[in-house]
C-alpha cells in the first residue's frame, strides 16, 4: 500500500516538472502546446516503466533498471522522430527525469528536481548553450572563407 502511495507521490512530482519543462514562456506563440500529449505519455511511460521494473525484479535489479531506460528511450526515439531538435531536447530532458523519477530514493528525487531546474534554465533562458551543441555547422563554408597565407587574393 505504501509503494502506491510513493508511485502516486512521483506521478505528481513528475506531471508538475513535465509542465513546468513543457510551458514555453519566452514564446510569444499560441499553439505550444500541440505534442503536449505525446510528451506527457513519454514522461509518463518512463516513469511507469521504471517504478514497475524496480518494484518487480529481485534479482538484476540494476540490469533491469538499465534495460527499462533502453527501452523507454528507444519508445520514445521512434516517437519523437518527427519533432524538431528543440521539441526533442525537451522529449528526452523530461523522459531523463521521469526515470530519475522512477529509480526511487529521497536523494535521487532531489537529484531529479535539480536536473529539471537545470533542464529549464538550459531551455528557456540559455539557448546558445544548447544551439552550441545540437546544432550542425557546414565546414565547407567555413574552409572557402578562409585564405592561406601563401595566396594571394
Amino acid at each position: 500500500m505504501i509503494s502506491v502511495l510513493v508511485y502516486i507521490i512521483k506521478l505528481l512530482l513528475n506531471f508538475f516538472v513535465t509542465t513546468i519543462l513543457v510551458t514555453d514562456v519566452t514564446s510569444e506563440q499560441k499553439d505550444d502546446s500541440k505534442n503536449l500529449k505525446l510528451i506527457i505519455f513519454c514522461s509518463f511511460f518512463t516513469l511507469t516503466l521504471t517504478s514497475a521494473v524496480q518494484y518487480f525484479s529481485s534479482d538484476n535489479v540494476v540490469f533491469m533498471i538499465g534495460l527499462a531506460l533502453f527501452v523507454s528511450f528507444y519508445v520514445i526515439s521512434n516517437l519523437v522522430k518527427d519533432f524538431n531538435l528543440d521539441e526533442k531536447l525537451k522529449v528526452f530532458l523530461i523522459s531523463l527525469c521521469s526515470f530519475l523519477f522512477g529509480v526511487g530514493g529521497f536523494v535521487v528525487t532531489f537529484i531529479a528536481l535539480i536536473s529539471a531546474v537545470i533542464s529549464y534554465i538550459i531551455l528557456y533562458n540559455s539557448t546558445d548553450f544548447y544551439k552550441f551543441f545540437f546544432t550542425r555547422k557546414d565546414d565547407h563554408e567555413s574552409d572557402s572563407s578562409i585564405i592561406d597565407e601563401n595566396e594571394t587574393a
